[in-house]
């Protein structure tokens, strides 16, 4: 059985994820027996030298190398044990570990989202070389064109309920912050350690906190990114008893339901209304990051994939100029890269645009 943090209801997971994983040391009183869950180990009655459990697992990774960073303080009062061995681990992708956890509990009041976890990001503060105007809306500055390539959950079937609030609700985050959602979202950290490109560059990223630094937000942040976006049309399309977000690049549409090579996220799944359908029809396709190996319809190098990654815009209807994110494209596999490249007739379809987009 897990213990009972683990088996707290969801509205209560949101708000114990940040003491579960920054105490040193913890009991969970459990029907059965007792578990212990310190830095170094996870272990119980029946499992006195270690806990097989899977559940346990994926948290102690990030809780270790938590526990590391807070004996590793100069003024910690916890003495760092002689077998807390620096971890490879890139602090980065602790944090996004830690946010996709984070967003599968939840909260009876969302606008506290970043308030829940600004205990764990004052704490990483040092370790990622910054300062703390570096921390914004729940990105890092260093790092923000990874942190920006969040995404939500796929799905294929219809679904009515949205993700971000609606007019009237209290503001929560910038369109381009995962704190803008209220659904499950994951980051794929992976694609540090593989050789790539970056297609764009941000110029500004801008955001003013309420009270301190790593809480909530006020309305009017903001992000300043240059780059080359493209001109799509989006829509949904229905095939097999399904509906499946499809995009037209260029001469060329492509649709979700070809899983291995074109997978299209929409933050808010199925917001198929006639008003959403007419707002959303035009986006743009900013390119972020792509792999060195670029895709061909020839044999690629052993052990490489080719994949490039975009973000959705869509324009605001308050200033012109200014988008606010829609989602993200992964193209993956051979020719992942030719969807933007058809030629003159096609380059004048997609409509390349180069310079800085507004996001908010």
């Amino acid at each position: 059985m897990a213990g009972d943090v683990l088996r707290a209801p969801l509205n209560q997971r949101a708000w114990v994820m940040q003491e579960r994983h920054m105490s040193p040391r913890i009991l969970h009183f459990t029907k059965h027996q007792i578990f212990w869950e310190c830095n170094e180990t996870i272990c119980s009655e029946t499992y006195p030298k270690a806990e097989p459990v899977e559940l346990f697992r994926r948290a102690a990774r990030s809780k270790a190398f938590l526990g590391q960073i807070a004996a590793d303080k100069p003024d910690s009062p916890v003495p760092r044990p002689a077998s807390l061995q620096p971890l490879p681990t890139n602090p980065y992708h602790l944090w996004y570990e830690l946010v996709g956890i984070y967003s599968r509990g939840g909260l009876t009041k969302t606008t506290d989202k970043l308030i829940a976890l600004s205990g764990i990001a004052r704490e990483m503060l040092p370790h990622l070389g910054g300062v703390e105007s570096d921390y914004v809306a729940g990105l890092w500055r260093q790092d923000i064109l990874y942190g920006l390539l969040w995404k939500t959950p796929e799905t294929t079937g219809r679904k009515n309920q949205a993700v971000r609030p609606g007019p009237g609700e209290p503001y929560q985050a910038p369109s381009w912050s995962w704190a803008s959602v209220n659904c499950p979202v994951t980051i794929n950290y992976q694609l540090h350690s593989t050789p790539h490109d970056a297609l764009a560059t941000v110029e500004e990223a801008q955001a003013t906190p309420k009270l301190g630094p790593f809480g909530e937000v006020r309305p009017g942040a903001r992000l300043r990114i240059n780059g080359t976006a493209y001109k799509a049309q989006f829509r949904y399309s229905h095939f097999s008893g399904r509906d499946w977000p499809e995009l037209t690049i260029g001469t060329k549409r492509m649709s979700s339901k070809f899983k291995g090579s074109f997978a299209i996220l929409p933050d808010d799944p199925f917001a198929d209304d006639a008003q959403t359908r007419q707002r959303y029809r035009h986006v743009r396709l900013l390119s972020i990051l792509q792999s060195k190996q670029k895709g061909t319809f020839g044999r690629q190098s052993p052990g490489s994939w080719a994949w490039l990654v975009m973000l959705m815009l869509v324009p605001t209807t308050e200033k012109p100029g200014e988008y606010r994110r829609f989602g993200l494209v992964e193209l993956k596999g051979n020719g992942s890269d030719t969807v933007l490249d058809l030629g003159m007739v096609g380059k004048r379809v997609c409509d390349p645009l180069q310079g800085t987009f507004t996001v908010i």
